[in-house]
């Protein structure tokens, strides 16, 4: 048993990576896949244990936004090694380019996953919460550090985003990694009244 709470290692990446390529036939697949991992339940998490979450085929009302930062941003990104932030995104976020190589199928053979994909996510995963900790102390957000923090942690086969969290809900609404991309979970016609009256952004 795993706490949620725990940090990700190179073996949950490699897991990930794994799962990504037993649920994707062509290039077409990969690019839309979405991995999402919520710290804790401040953050979203509906189970104590630790588990990623994978969307194999959706589509992600925010990710023109954090695509075009990340094309427009890759070459400075890599110069500065300094996190994107999405200047439409008015909340707290973190983002970086990504190149993955998810494991390939021959037939009904999958591939291993290259372990230098998963060192460079894992890698950049706590490349992106020390930042986050840092900005956040320079903001006088105190309480919030790498490893007790709440964050949701997005990721496609092109980019990765970590936002850190402080509540766990907008009004009666839960919000997880799949809001802080825009999409959010509703039980009832008159929350997705609000939502939609509210706006997304408004509400992270």
């Amino acid at each position: 048993f795993e706490s949620q709470q725990t940090l990700l290692s190179e073996r949950d990446f490699a897991a990930a990576l794994n799962t990504m390529g037993q649920l994707s036939t062509t290039k077409s697949d990969q690019s839309r896949m979405l991995l999402f991992y919520n710290s804790d339940r401040v953050a979203g998490a509906s189970q104590p244990h630790k588990h990623m979450q994978l969307l194999p085929d959706t589509d992600i009302p925010f990710e023109p936004i954090v695509s075009r930062i990340v094309e427009d941003a890759t070459m400075l990104a890599n110069a500065t090694k300094t996190p994107l932030q999405a200047p439409q995104l008015s909340f707290m976020h973190a983002i970086a380019p990504l190149k993955l190589t998810l494991p390939e199928r021959a037939g009904d053979t999958l591939s291993e996953p290259r372990l230098e994909d998963a060192r460079n996510a894992v890698s950049l995963y706590l490349e992106l919460l020390s930042w986050l900790a840092s900005e956040l102390r320079l903001r006088q957000a105190h309480g919030w550090d790498v490893k007790t923090g709440s964050y949701n942690l997005v990721m496609t086969t092109r980019w990765m985003m970590i936002v850190p969290r402080r509540n766990e809900s907008w009004e009666d609404i839960s919000v997880n990694a799949m809001g802080i991309i825009g999409a959010f979970l509703v039980k009832t016609q008159e929350q997705r009244a609000r939502i939609e009256q509210q706006g997304g952004l408004h509400i992270l």
